[in-house]
């Protein structure tokens, strides 16, 4: 499969586990090609089908997918420190956990948040693990009239996650916080 021909419509969960206990013909290979690769993460195609440090313009001048790896944490930060940084990691896995319970977890925009936070503390920890990097291949840039390039970093869907799930934790606090106490009289 080449990068041009990929298409969004392409782009799937993998197919119910029956199909494969009962017939393993049963699934597309496709499927099974995006299954042995990845189940949850956009990597596994990056990975397959964009080389390393190359990169596919998507829409000239603003948007294109890259495939980078990263040592470093945001902005390639601290690089060549990933030990570091999947210590960290763990720390923060562990102390989010243990005070959820200060916001707002029995609520769906709490568990939502949540849920992106870990997914996307996970989905970097595992590279991290496995890859000893995290591949960044979403990339935003505006073309400069010189030539070269402005742009955000790359960046990947779980550091989307994480960005994401720390702006709903701030709003939803920012909202409890502000929320005026009713007044009761004391007579």
């Amino acid at each position: 499969m080449k990068l041009e021909n990929l298409k969004l419509e392409n782009w799937h969960p993998c197919p119910p586990p029956k199909l494969f206990s009962r017939n393993r013909t049963a699934a597309s290979p496709r499927s099974r090609w995006w299954c042995s690769r990845s189940t949850s993460s956009p990597n596994g195609l990056v990975l397959k089908l964009l080389p390393a440090f190359q990169e596919k313009i998507v829409i000239g001048g603003f948007f294109k997918f890259v495939h980078w790896g990263n040592t470093g944490a945001a902005w390639s930060l601290f690089s060549g420190n990933n030990s570091m940084l999947i210590v960290v990691m763990l720390l923060a896995f562990v102390a989010l956990f243990l005070t959820r319970h200060h916001f707002d977890v029995d609520k769906l925009p709490g568990q939502i948040a949540f849920g992106l936070l870990f997914g996307g503390i996970a989905g970097n920890l595992a590279d991290r693990l496995i890859r000893h990097e995290v591949v960044d291949f979403i990339r935003f840039y505006m073309q400069q009239r010189g030539g070269g390039e402005i742009g955000f970093p790359a960046f990947n869907v779980a550091d989307t996650a994480i960005c994401t799930g720390v702006g709903l934790i701030s709003s939803s606090r920012g909202k409890n916080e502000h929320t005026p106490k009713p007044v009761t009289s004391d007579k």
